[in-house]
C-alpha cells in the first residue's frame, strides 16, 4: 500500500491532493511530561448524534459526488479558458508581425485584452476551489466524527477544527523513536462514560535522509487519563498480518510477554498487572487486527494512556474521485468503542 501520507484533502492527483501538513519540530521532553487534556481551547463545533434514519454512506457519497462534479466543471472551464487565451495570444502575435498598421494595432489591442482577461480570471478563481475544498473537508470531518462517536457512551464530543496536535504530545508517549514531523486533523475531545479523552487523525514521520522522510505511523490517535500509579511505561502491541507501524522506542524496555500477535514491552521485572488489569488485557486481545486496521499500539504511563490505531488509506484518506464506502469508517468506529471500553471499563 502506498502509505506515505495522511491526507487533509480529498485523494486525487490535482493540487487538492496534498499531504496533511502541520509541520512541527521535535522538542526535548522528559518522561513525566504527558498530554494535558485541559490545553484545548473552547471548541468551535459540537458533535451531535446521528438521527435514527440517517444514512451515513449515502450522505457522504452525495457530498463527494457534488464536490467532484463541481471540481470537474471548474477544471473544464479552466481548460477552455486556457485554450481560448492561447488562441487569442497566437492570433495577436500573428497580427503584430504583419506589415499592416491596422492589423498591428488590432494585434496589440487583442494581446492586451487577452493578457488582461487571463490575469482577471486567475485573480477571481485562484482561491475559489481551495476554499470550496476546505469547506468540504470540514464538513466531512464533522460527519465522520458524528459517525465514529455516535455510541451513547460518548458524550460532550467537540471538534476543535482549527487546532492541531503538536510533537510535544507525541514524543512524551515514547512509542516511535526518531519522530521529527507530525501532521494532524480532526482534533476532538469529550467524554467516554466519565473518562475524558482526546482524539485525532495523525501522521508521524522521521527523517530518512537529508532530502526525504518516511512514515512511521498513520491512523487514529486516542489519549485519556488513567489511575495507574506505577513508574515508567509499558507498550502493548497487537500486530496485524503486514507488521507495519510497530513500536520502535523500546531500547530501554524488554519483552515482558509475547503471545501470538501480542507483545508487551516494559522495564525489566515490571509487573504488567500494575498497568493493566487481566480483564482489560483480555478484552483488548479480542480486537481483531484485520481488514482496514493494521496495527495497535497502547502505551500506558502513570496517569496517561495513549492508543495508536494504524489504518489503511481507505480510513485515513477523504473520498474524492472514487465512490465512498462506509465499511472502513464503520470498522474504525467499532475499534474506537472496543478500545475505549476495554481500557476504561475494566
Amino acid at each position: 500500500m502506498a502509505k506515505d501520507k495522511l491526507n487533509n484533502e480529498p485523494e486525487n492527483k490535482e493540487p487538492v491532493d496534498q499531504k496533511l501538513d502541520n509541520e512541527n519540530k521535535k522538542e526535548d521532553l522528559t518522561k513525566t511530561q504527558i498530554l494535558n487534556l485541559e490545553k484545548i481551547k473552547t471548541p468551535d463545533i459540537v458533535i451531535e448524534k446521528e438521527e435514527p434514519d440517517y444514512d451515513f454512506e449515502m450522505d457522504i457519497e452525495n457530498k463527494r459526488t457534488a464536490h467532484f462534479l463541481k471540481y470537474k466543471k471548474d477544471k473544464n472551464i479552466s481548460t477552455i479558458m486556457m485554450v481560448l487565451s492561447v488562441a487569442l495570444l497566437v492570433a495577436a502575435f500573428i497580427m503584430i508581425v504583419q506589415q499592416n498598421q491596422a492589423l498591428t494595432i488590432t494585434g496589440y489591442v487583442l494581446l492586451g485584452v487577452s493578457l488582461g482577461a487571463m490575469i482577471l480570471y486567475y485573480l477571481l478563481n485562484r482561491k475559489k476551489f481551495p476554499n470550496v475544498t476546505k469547506d468540504y473537508i470540514r464538513q466531512l470531518c464533522i460527519d465522520y466524527d458524528r459517525h465514529v462517536f455516535n455510541d451513547p457512551k460518548f458524550k460532550d464530543v467537540n471538534l476543535s477544527y482549527e487546532l492541531k496536535m503538536n510533537m510535544t504530545d507525541i514524543v512524551a508517549d515514547r512509542v516511535y523513536a526518531g519522530s521529527t514531523d507530525i501532521g494532524s486533523r480532526n482534533l476532538c475531545n469529550g467524554l467516554f462514560n466519565h473518562t475524558k479523552f482526546k482524539s485525532a487523525d495523525l501522521a508521524l514521520y522521521k527523517q530518512a535522509n537529508k532530502k526525504s522522510r518516511e512514515v512511521v505511523f498513520v491512523g487514529k490517535y486516542l489519549s485519556f487519563e488513567n489511575s495507574v500509579k506505577a513508574d515508567g511505561r509499558i507498550i502493548i502491541n497487537i500486530k496485524g498480518p503486514k507488521n507495519v507501524d510497530l513500536p520502535s522506542d523500546t531500547e530501554d524496555l524488554v519483552n515482558l510477554k509475547e503471545e501470538g500477535d501480542l507483545v508487551i514491552y516494559g522495564v525489566a521485572d515490571a509487573n504488567i498487572s500494575n498497568y493493566i488489569s487481566s480483564k482489560a488485557l483480555s478484552a483488548l486481545k479480542k480486537i481483531s487486527v484485520k481488514d482496514y486496521l493494521m496495527n495497535i499500539n497502547v502505551v500506558i504511563w502513570g496517569g496517561h494512556t495513549a492508543v495508536y490505531l494504524s489504518y489503511e488509506d481507505a480510513v485515513t484518506n477523504l473520498p474524492f474521485d472514487k465512490k465512498f464506502e462506509a465499511a472502513p469508517i464503520n470498522q474504525c468506529r467499532n475499534n474506537v468503542v472496543a478500545i475505549m471500553s476495554a481500557l476504561t471499563e475494566n
